[in-house]
């Protein structure tokens, strides 16, 4: 049976996060350009915003943090002005996560505020609104920490397709 050309993009993009979420990252960054270019042609606008999120993550896991955040800083506006809050909320926790490691507070702050009144005016679940005024407050306090980030992250990731899932900062 011969793959339909979505079908292919589909593939090429889960083995992209697969190689990226296990750290292959010289292999991600390998696939990464047929993959762009299997969503360009194939993909939806959102398929497109993802597979740029990838490669920003990429980038950042590779310590290139200075070409990862002008693609982070594209991608969110992207989310920011669909209303996408649970994407706008993971790919600011990841952008949390690389400004955290360079000490920029402030940009942390204004990532957390930024997308709160997204979360109040959609339907976002009670808990995932605590966790995200949970960030909110860290962030003015300046007391994240990385591992903080990764779970609220990992959390947001579950919450968003299980309202019951609970928010354990351990």
């Amino acid at each position: 049976m011969e793959a339909t050309p979505r079908l292919e993009f589909i593939v090429a993009n889960h083995r992209l996060i697969l190689l990226w979420h296990t750290g292959r990252l010289e292999e991600a960054s390998a696939l990464l350009p047929m993959t762009a270019a299997l969503a360009a042609k194939h993909g939806s606008t959102a398929d497109r915003l993802y597979v740029r999120w990838c490669e920003a993550g990429i980038l950042a896991d590779q310590g290139r943090a200075a070409e990862a955040e002008p693609i982070y800083r594209l991608v969110r506006g992207a989310f920011l002005a669909a209303g996408s809050a649970y994407d706008l909320a993971l790919i600011s926790l990841d952008m949390a996560g690389l400004f955290l490691e360079q000490g920029r507070w402030a940009e942390i702050q204004k990532l957390a505020a930024e997308a709160l009144p997204l979360f109040t005016c959609r339907d976002v679940h009670r808990e995932a609104l605590v966790t995200w005024r949970l960030f909110e407050m860290a962030a003015k306090g300046e007391a994240l920490e990385r591992t903080t980030v990764e779970r609220m992250r990992d959390y947001m990731k579950a919450a968003r397709h299980d309202p019951s899932y609970r928010y354990a900062d351990d």
